[in-house]
């Protein structure tokens, strides 16, 4: 984190991947730009230090590393503001929300409490000591979950915030750097170690299951039966079925360059934090065939991302970034069209626009004498007699009007028939 590069500069990147069907193209997706916040000035000791990101409501706690946690209203996503900053001692990790309480990872400090009841009133309530350095949290009511690196992993019965009490401690015998809870089982990213499920139904003596080494370093696992997703460090988005935890399956791997050290999978995609890349965003829809569909380049390392609604948070080590995933518009397919000479001709243009952007159509290659609107996406033609014969390469297109400018097309062809005239009257 320390030679952290300048300031982030504005990229909007879109990966042009075509979408057949009848002619339709179609851009996929793209990320761009919203706003950004800074560390609070004059609070840290350095200006990098941003690794993790997590949302509740229209607040936005961000963990700085070398500092704390501040919290950011976003109710204005395009002007965020800090309303509260909580300084902490040691190195923070990452941190998890409930219903009022905030806990932090925080090293050598173990997991600091917080009341966040009133987000710009936040309060400190307790310091939980862990037996190791507390590097990750998880939460599943009354129980707390702790990743303790060379430690193993420990439990807490958490139910009086104030009076937390330890009710089991594992040595695993690798560096847990996180955990995941899923329908009592636990799911540990163990770097070297790879995959580790523990089964925790019975919270004083958790029982290990099973453990895959994927061969890379696995950083943060996100379980969604019967799958889990890896960030699997410098072996990209791995994604294992775990629906047999005693027997877990690779399924696939998405892997190019750089370093994934967290990810956050939500509906059909996986939003990946690229250390050496920026933003990934990997479509899961098939989980058998993921891909690439989109990224955004940042100018400083990216530690950690969430993603809720079309928002995407991104902890960029010297600023958090908040992007949209913008989906791009889809236009209804066409069919070639059939005209008379001398008959007037009418087509609408239909379109979806999934993020409620607005829109423009365009019209290409039209022949002589068609007028379009494109506001409306409406064409008027009437062929003359002369004009009988075959239009092809007619390009219909719609376009949002943003700055990623995402469109869709389709392209079909004109047939006029011949239409025999009256003979003229002597």
């Amino acid at each position: 984190m320390r030679n952290s590069l300048p300031t982030y500069f504005l990229i909007i990147c879109i990966v042009l991947i075509p979408i057949f069907n009848k002619g339709i193209w179609a851009q996929r997706s793209a990320a761009e730009l919203i706003s950004s916040i800074q560390p609070p000035r004059g609070k840290v000791p350095f200006p990098d230090g941003i690794t993790h990101v997590v949302l509740k409501g229209q607040y936005l706690y961000v963990t700085n590393h070398w500092a704390g946690l501040q919290v950011v209203d976003i109710k204005d996503i395009t002007h965020p503001q800090e309303v509260a900053f909580l300084p902490t001692r040691d190195e923070a990790g990452q941190t998890i929300l409930t219903d009022r309480y905030a806990f932090l990872s925080n090293y050598q400090d173990g997991v600091q409490v917080f009341d966040i009841e009133e987000p710009g009133n936040v309060k400190k309530i307790s310091r939980i000591q862990t037996p190791g350095n507390a590097l990750w949290v998880d939460y599943n009511s009354p129980y707390l979950y702790v990743a303790l690196g060379d430690s193993g992993f420990a439990i807490y019965e958490v139910s009086n915030v104030e009076n937390p009490s330890l009710v089991s401690r594992i040595k695993v015998g690798e560096w847990v750097q996180q955990l995941d809870y899923s329908e009592n089982l636990l799911y540990l990213a163990a770097k070297k170690g790879g995959l580790i499920i523990f089964d925790v139904s019975n919270p004083s003596s958790p029982q290990k299951l099973a453990q895959f080494r994927t061969g890379f370093n696995t950083m943060k696992i996100q379980v969604e039966q019967p799958y889990a997703y890896i960030a699997d460090g410098p072996g990209g988005l791995l994604i294992m079925n775990v629906e047999n935890p005693k027997f877990p399956l690779k399924v696939s791997r998405v892997s190019q360059v750089g370093f994934v050290g967290d990810l956050h999978k939500v509906g059909s995609y996986a939003y990946l934090a690229n250390r050496d890349v920026g933003l990934q965003i990997v479509n899961v829809n098939d989980p058998e065939k993921p891909f690439i569909e989109s990224y955004y380049p940042t100018n400083d390392k990216a530690y950690g991302v969430f993603k809720e609604d079309i928002y995407v948070y991104l902890a960029a080590n010297t600023s958090t970034l908040i992007l949209r995933h913008n989906n791009a518009p889809r236009l209804t397919p066409l069919e070639d069209q059939h005209l008379l000479e001398n008959t007037p001709f009418t087509l609408q243009l239909e379109a979806v626009e999934p993020d409620g952007d607005p829109i423009l159509f365009q019209a290409l290659n039209l022949p002589e004498g068609a007028t379009f609107d494109e506001q409306t996406g409406v064409v008027h033609w009437t062929p003359t007699y002369e004009q009988a014969g075959t239009y092809p390469n007619i390009i219909f297109r719609v376009i949002e009007q943003t700055q990623s400018r995402l469109s869709s097309s389709d392209t079909i062809s004109f047939l006029v028939e011949n239409v025999n005239r009256y003979p003229d009257l002597p």
